[in-house]
């Protein structure tokens, strides 16, 4: 009888072990084995020239109309800003725009926010640390994704 307990016994071991190989083999190939499909790389948006207030995208981020420069505390910031991430991708906003006279940059102003979901939309903080420059003949807006 002692006997046919410890056979029993080892039985179940046996059956737990087989279980947890077939389990723990069957979730490894379900986590590593199953070929996953990898968003595209990022791509760096081209630096692009605007107007004030105008619309614009940068990379995945579409900024609407009606933004606006003006200076606060002596630097400037760019106000009423709204964005929308537009590509298939988690985003966070991050470009910087640069007023600019012959060419040379005057005062940059960098937008940025959180990462955002496809289709959010966000009003993220433009900040700069020049003050506006009386005058200026571009503005020009970069990707400050690396």
């Amino acid at each position: 009888m002692a006997e046919r307990g410890r056979h029993r016994g080892a039985l179940w071991i046996v059956l737990v072990v087989v279980v947890l190989v077939a389990t723990g083999g069957g979730l490894a190939v379900w986590h590593f084995g199953v070929p996953r499909e990898e968003p595209a790389p990022r791509v760096i948006a081209d630096p692009v020239t605007v107007e004030p207030g105008e619309a614009f995208e940068v990379g995945a981020v579409s900024v609407q109309p009606g933004w606006r420069l003006r200076s606060s505390s002596g630097v400037a910031v760019v106000e009423d800003v709204q964005v929308t991430i537009t590509g298939e991708r988690r985003e966070y906003v991050a470009f910087d725009i640069t007023l600019k006279r012959d060419g040379q940059a005057l005062a940059v102003i960098s937008c940025s926010s959180h990462p955002l979901e496809p289709g959010d939309s966000f009003g993220p903080q433009c900040l700069g640390s020049d003050p506006i420059p009386r005058s200026y003949d571009s503005i020009v807006v970069s990707d400050r994704h690396t």
